[in-house]
């Protein structure tokens, strides 16, 4: 679910159609991080802050033309994200473009033996 909302919101929104959404996956230490990459205008400087707060919605120009969405897709990437002890947070590249985060805790494998 999380994945699937942040890349459908950022296929939906800005993203150039004609260049592929980016994912990468990466582990440190005892956390997993996966950043979804668009190469569209990235969010408008006054949602940045409140992207991940419910209904929250980027300006009509940038959204979708059949007007669907609540604004709450983010939302539940961080509430599930919280919930599993992850953190979450998104940032516009120079040049264009957004990143958005997440990580998890790894599990820790536990011996029976």
């Amino acid at each position: 679910r999380v994945v699937d909302n942040i890349v459908s919101n950022a296929r939906a929104h800005g993203h150039a159609q004609a260049r592929p959404v980016e994912l990468d996956a990466s582990a440190t230490g005892d956390v997993a991080r996966v950043c979804v990459r668009d190469h569209g205008v990235g969010f408008p400087s006054d949602t940045l802050a409140r992207a991940f707060e419910p209904f929250v919605r980027g300006n009509a120009a940038r959204s979708p033309a059949d007007g669907h969405g609540a604004g709450l897709g983010l939302a539940i990437v961080k509430r599930i994200i919280e919930a599993h002890g992850g953190a979450v947070g998104a940032i516009n590249r120079d040049g264009g473009g957004a990143d958005v985060w997440f990580e998890l805790p790894l599990a820790r494998v536990v011996s029976l033996a």
